[in-house]
């Protein structure tokens, strides 16, 4: 992504600015629809100030989206070294929790995302998918150490990691539905005990 500038921090933080102002337009008004100007009115700044920062629209798509993959990947990466060190299904209960949240901080951005991944380019689209790989590899990983410690008995480990990253976004991406239904954290407790009670090996009983 090209820049007019040599200053790394002005254009990261100019580029965070370009994308959270951006990200609150194309939600509002839908992402074809909106044009640089508009852009540029809702982060105060002129259009050229706009291209000194990026090259184009789905430039800017890309800085959101990539925003909120970040987000969930330092929640998750930080929430490992922690739950390493937990019982298995404690692990699981703190891993899902953390992700569940960081995916409620960044929902208008995950919705996005799902929209209009199609839209940017290639590369950058395989970017944010390994790193979604890289958030799935957490949870295999804490799923496999619950089964060599005999907690958990699973057929097929990646399969319940790409549910459990799946069903954190469901509360993104259904949210007009379950905002009726329940609160985040009765949303959380559900879909934990949901996955528990499928891997354990004896019976899962929440405490």
């Amino acid at each position: 992504m090209r820049a007019y500038s040599k200053d790394k921090k002005l254009i990261s933080s100019r580029r965070a600015h370009i994308a959270e102002c951006a990200s609150k337009v194309f939600i509002k008004k839908g992402y074809d629809t909106v044009n640089i100007p508009d852009i540029a009115k809702a982060c105060n700044m002129s259009v050229g100030s706009i291209y000194r920062y990026v090259g184009s629209k789905e430039d800017i798509l890309y800085l959101i989206i990539n925003h909120g993959i970040h987000k969930e990947r330092t929640s998750i990466r930080n929430t490992f070294q922690d739950a390493k060190s937990l019982h298995p299904i404690e692990a699981i209960k703190l891993a899902m929790r953390e992700l569940i949240k960081s995916v409620d901080e960044i929902q208008d951005i995950v919705m996005l995302s799902y929209r209009t991944m199609y839209l940017i380019h290639p590369s950058a689209r395989k970017d944010v998918l390994n790193i979604e790989k890289a958030i799935v590899t957490v949870f295999e990983k804490l799923l496999i150490s619950g089964c060599k410690k005999g907690v958990f008995e699973i057929d097929n480990i990646h399969m319940v990691a790409q549910t459990i990253y799946v069903i954190s976004h469901i509360w993104a991406i259904r949210r007009s539905a379950f905002r009726k239904l329940c609160t985040l954290d009765e949303y959380i407790d559900f879909n934990t005990k949901y996955i528990l009670k499928m891997i354990c090996k004896e019976p899962y009983k929440p405490a």
